[in-house]
């Protein structure tokens, strides 16, 4: 059962009777993380207190955490991938759920798979483009700007980058584009407004030809692309991503080249075409394949990791947010067979960042490895599937929508894409919202949450309320709806518990909204000290 609110966030104001207006107060997002008692104006993306519940997986919901699955069970996504070589997650429909995007070597194609919004889901195959000759790459963006999620992509044979703009429908329909067609052992591509103009650029690499280049995208209808090279002795570069490295308000790039050995970064200096610092991070990277930007350690600054299939190796580089910038090696695991693919996301739901991985072996493996001290510095193998010939690469995505994030592989030796149900969850858990300051005495107009309660879950809400924060009293069950019932009224201070509870490992109640609404009764009385922490 799912009850709605259309809720508008304001800050707590003053006003008289006569002329008081509805406030509300939303929150959406818990992605900030504990840690934050309050008194707050407003909620944001932070909170008090956690136990068991997951908060940072899944953005924007609240659900159950996990424990890992002994023994997974592979779900193939239908027909066959011949040299299925990558698998790219995202709501490409924008209809709620996940999909699936897969690109296939020897097939030429690029395929998506879409989900059905079912539990467990089904998929509709469709082939978006069955002459994408020798298939590389693949990645979601938006590049003309229509709220669509577009395709881009990259060849070998074929030696070009395309992109394929969505028209919508059901399923999607699609045109092709060519970015660029001299781009041979296009190997991987990446979106993002790298200008600052408002327009998706792409980012990509040549294997062939060394280089590392960027096409800007003129904003106009058709998109016009202009190329650009950011390096051009970057010796077989096969990976690349981008993120806000030094914290000036741009993009950067990191990249790795597999020959030659490197771990890098380029700092995006601006200008007019873009201008480039290249800085080495690790030399001796013996057939680096891929590289993820992502904050392992949750400080704030974007770290890297890193596979290398000859070392057998899944490290990551922690950026110590220096001038000049230091790195700092952190070895994952060094006996991952062919390791070959990353992606990073919190899987077992407890606050901190795990990382998985596919092995390019004879055998094949994917696997993750659990952020123990949720530091980066401890890790434990999660061994997922060792029968997934020539493992080609992994993505992390929440496949079948119950509030916990899945695997996502491709098998170059078996030709096949699946995906994997990694976590079980815990029996009940809670999360304990910041104080809210309404700014003065108030009187209840209503509450409501948004949520999802599969059967055999149970999700309650508690409050409190006080006119004296450090002292909030007992708390006491309460009901959406309007005066919202339960709840005492008139105090200033307001917190909120919400209570997840599951009878069966297989489903989670999820939070998605929660939202209080008041009327200012009087114009308050001064302030007391309220030693408020800011989000």
């Amino acid at each position: 059962m799912t009850k709605w609110l259309l809720a508008v966030v304001l800050c707590p104001i003053s006003v008289s009777l006569a002329s008081a207006t509805e406030i509300t107060a939303t929150q959406t997002d818990w992605s900030g993380g504990p840690g934050i008692d309050g008194p707050q104006v407003e909620w944001g993306e932070r909170f008090a207190d956690i136990d068991r519940v997951s908060w940072m997986a899944i953005p924007g919901q609240v659900a159950l955490a996990s424990t890992a699955v002994a023994n997974p069970v592979r779900a193939p996504f239908p027909g066959e991938g011949a040299g299925a070589i990558k698998i790219h997650a995202a709501d490409i429909d924008l209809d709620g759920d996940t999909d699936v995007l897969g690109a296939t070597y020897y097939g030429n194609e690029l395929v998506l798979f879409i989900n059905d919004g079912q539990r467990p889901p089904s998929w509709q195959r469709q082939v978006v483009d069955g002459d994408f000759i020798e298939a590389l790459a693949i990645a979601v963006v938006d590049i003309d700007g229509d709220g669509l999620p577009d395709i881009i992509g990259g060849s070998d044979a074929g030696a070009e980058v395309v992109w394929w703009r969505n028209l919508g429908g059901s399923p999607p329909q699609w045109s092709r584009f060519t970015v660029d067609a001299d781009v041979p052992g296009a190997h991987d591509v990446a979106g993002a407004d790298l200008d600052g103009d408002g327009d998706m650029d792409i980012v990509g690499v040549s294997y062939e030809t060394d280089k590392v280049l960027w096409w800007r995208n003129d904003g106009a209808t058709p998109v016009t692309w202009e190329p650009f090279v950011i390096a051009s002795d970057f010796d077989y570069p096969t990976k690349v991503d981008l993120a806000d490295i030094d914290h000036d308000g741009d993009l950067d790039l990191f990249g790795v080249a597999w020959l030659g050995q490197e771990v890098a970064w380029w700092r995006n200096e601006g200008g007019d075409p873009i201008a480039w610092t290249s800085v080495v991070i690790e030399e001796n990277f013996n057939g680096g394949h891929w590289v993820d930007a992502v904050d392992v350690d949750h400080d704030g600054w974007v770290d890297v990791v890193g596979a290398a299939m000859d070392l057998r190796e899944i490290a990551w580089w922690r950026n110590d947010g220096a001038e000049p910038r230091s790195w700092h090696k952190q070895i994952v695991t060094s006996s991952f067979s062919g390791a070959v693919s990353t992606d990073a996301g919190d899987l077992d739901g407890d606050g901190d960042l795990d990382i998985a991985g596919a092995g390019w072996s004879s055998s094949g493996r994917v696997a993750w490895f659990e952020n123990i001290d949720g530091n980066g510095l401890t890790w434990q193998l999660r061994s997922v599937d060792r029968g997934f010939d020539q493992s080609s690469s992994v993505n992390v995505a929440d496949v079948d929508d119950d509030g916990a994030l899945d695997l996502l592989g491709s098998s170059w030796g078996i030709n096949q894409f699946a995906w994997w149900c990694v976590g079980e969850f815990v029996g009940q858990g809670w999360l304990t919202s910041s104080i809210l300051d309404t700014g003065g005495t108030i009187e209840w107009v209503g509450c409501e949450w948004e949520y999802k309660e599969p059967e055999s879950t149970m999700l309650t809400v508690e409050a409190r309320s006080s006119n004296n924060h450090q002292d909030m009293g007992p708390w006491v069950s309460i009901a959406p709806g309007p005066g919202c019932p339960g709840l005492n009224g008139g105090a200033r201070y307001l917190q909120y518990r919400a209570s997840l509870g599951s009878a069966t490992p297989d489903a989670s109640p999820i939070l998605d909204e929660i939202s209080f609404t008041w009327l200012p009764r009087l114009s308050p009385a001064p302030r007391q000290s309220t030693g408020r922490v800011s989000p």
